[in-house]
């Protein structure tokens, strides 16, 4: 008996290569256009550095007078167009933010000028690839201006030579150097300020029981916010000063940040002087300063007592359960 083998043809699934190809390709393009939309702009905007010196001006000027400071700018980027302009600020807030403002008395009271007539301002000027520039303004107080403070910023808004406005392949920015003009007829002005608030702020069932208790392994961290009352602005000078009830006592400097006329602003504390790492029993902590080093001394003093509040608590919750256990072992016998 013969039997018929049946023969089937394989089917070889056979790669288009044209197609493969096609998809290659495309793949290609998409990934240069990713590359050229993410990695050219930024690296074109790190072609744009721009600094300037010095970044704050502290000015007393009397009416009818004149002072020129020099302020150097370099460019370690591409070649740029700057356009230098005056801007009036306010503070905003306490924690020493600014906010630009429109003040015409303030344009009535003080004018600027550069000293070199090819520089004006609001008008552009080219400073090249790896220039620093040394410009001189010159401040001038008006003879009626009123007696008071000033606050500016010299803006340097820039863009890259030839003024292409494509955003995607340019370089531009801002950078300011603030001014703060004090103008006053004898040079001493009066500075006046008052703690707004002075508290610890880690501290446990203050608002239940009306004192502080502050855990013996934390430090005391405090909210400070002082008050200029006066015209004129001014640092504050001082510390901290904390004693305990056996003789322990530490200090902790207050970091002299300007606070501007008729503004509140929080000051933090610079690195502390050596304080125990476990605190207990009662303790007086004192905030004092003087505004500029000079005036009379403006004062607050606190009390807050330390316990190991969480090592009690530990224990408590441990005794607990120990009585929980244990009223459950006597139960089940």
């Amino acid at each position: 008996m013969k039997f018929k083998i049946a023969k089937r043809k394989l089917k070889i699934p056979i790669l288009d290569f044209k197609f493969c190809g096609l998809s290659l390709f495309l793949f290609a393009i998409c990934y240069l256009l990713f590359a050229i939309i993410t990695v050219v702009p930024a690296a074109q905007a790190q072609t744009f550095s721009l600094s300037i010196s010095p970044p704050l001006l502290e000015l007393m000027i009397m009416p009818g007078k004149s002072y020129t400071q020099i302020y150097s700018l370099t460019n370690s980027g591409q070649t740029l167009t700057l356009t230098p302009s005056i801007s009036a600020f306010a503070p905003d807030g306490p924690k020493g933010n600014l906010k630009f403002t429109s003040q015409p008395d303030a344009s009535q009271a003080l004018s600027f000028t550069f000293a070199d007539s090819r520089l004006q301002l609001n008008q552009p000027f080219v400073l090249e690839a790896k220039e620093t520039k040394e410009i001189s303004l010159k401040i001038t107080a008006s003879p009626t201006a009123p007696e008071k403070d000033y606050y500016f910023t010299l803006l340097f808004s820039s863009r890259p030579a030839g003024g292409r406005t494509n955003t995607g392949s340019q370089a531009a920015g801002v950078i300011g150097t603030n001014i703060l003009i004090t103008v006053s007829q004898n040079g001493q002005p009066v500075k006046k300020g008052e703690i707004e608030e002075f508290k610890l702020t880690n501290c446990y069932i203050q608002n239940l029981l009306g004192w502080c208790l502050l855990d013996s392994f934390s430090q005391p961290k405090y909210a400070i916010r002082l008050k200029n009352t006066g015209k004129t602005f001014w640092k504050p000078f001082g510390q901290i000063t904390t004693k305990g009830l056996f003789n322990q006592e530490w200090q902790n400097e207050l970091r002299p940040d300007n606070i501007l006329a008729f503004s509140e602003r929080e000051i933090s504390l610079a690195t502390p002087s050596a304080q125990p790492s476990f605190l207990i029993g009662s303790y007086r902590t004192s905030l004092e300063f003087q505004t500029d080093q000079e005036g009379e001394k403006i004062s607050k003093t606190l009390v807050f007592f330390s316990l190991p509040v969480k090592g009690i608590t530990a224990l408590l919750l441990i005794a607990v359960l120990f009585k929980i256990i244990g009223s459950k072992i006597k139960s089940a016998s």
